[in-house]
């Protein structure tokens, strides 16, 4: 699922940055403060589903601090099962 927030758009893609109040977690770049927030989670969750929800509001909701970095793809290959 990719919400229309973090897909990338020509008319915007000239941004470095674009902040936000969610993210998809599959490749999170964290503070230090933010991964000592929600660390006992990554560690509990067995799927990591629902933690994109779940962080920003641990985090109390900081919505000038989560952004999406247009410079950056990744891939998540399928999961082997």
């Amino acid at each position: 699922m990719t919400h229309a927030v973090t897909r990338a758009d020509a008319a915007i893609t000239a941004c470095a940055v674009r902040f936000t109040n969610f993210v998809e977690n599959g490749a999170a770049l964290l503070s230090n403060h933010a991964l000592r927030v929600v660390d006992h989670m990554l560690h509990t969750s067995p799927s990591g589903a629902g933690l994109d929800y779940v962080m920003p509001a641990l985090l109390d909701q900081p919505t000038h601090r989560i952004a999406v970095l247009d410079g950056l793809s990744c891939h998540h290959p399928p999961r082997q099962v």
